[in-house]
């Protein structure tokens, strides 16, 4: 685990062909520093670590920025363009038969929101070609 973070005990969530497992959680964060900026957060930066299992026989096209975080506020939160972007998290993962990758999903939330839940997407499959549905992850309080 990082310094800052507080370690996840969540069962992973399947949505797919695509197995999440929520691995840590940074709240309460009032700004960021990347190679090139420092940002302010509007309210606070919340990182979550994130690894995805491809366990399909085809590549699964996973787009980063539609991952949503729900919150106390009853509020829907994308990941923050910013923040993605000033700590170089990819847009979109071409994630391979059986691969695994772990990143991070930066939020920017209202200071007294709290994280609840993720509802993650693991791309499109012959069933949800689409990729709507997604799967929840349960945040700990």
């Amino acid at each position: 685990m990082r310094l800052d973070e507080r370690a996840l005990h969540v069962k992973p969530v399947v949505d797919g062909d695509t197995r999440f497992s929520l691995l840590g959680i940074t709240v309460a964060m009032p700004q960021l520093t990347g190679s090139h900026a420092d940002v302010a957060a509007k309210g606070q930066f919340v990182r979550i670590r994130v690894s995805a299992v491809n366990n399909g026989r085809t590549s699964a096209l996973l787009d980063l920025r539609k991952q949503q975080l729900l919150a106390t506020d009853g509020k829907t939160y994308l990941p923050d363009y910013d923040a993605m972007t000033i700590k170089r998290q990819p847009e979109k993962i071409d994630l391979g038969a059986s691969d695994l990758f772990e990143f991070d999903l930066w939020y920017d939330i209202p200071k007294q929101a709290r994280p609840t839940a993720l509802v993650l997407y693991g791309g499109a499959t012959l069933t949800d070609l689409k990729d709507l549905e997604g799967a929840r992850a349960e945040l700990p309080g």
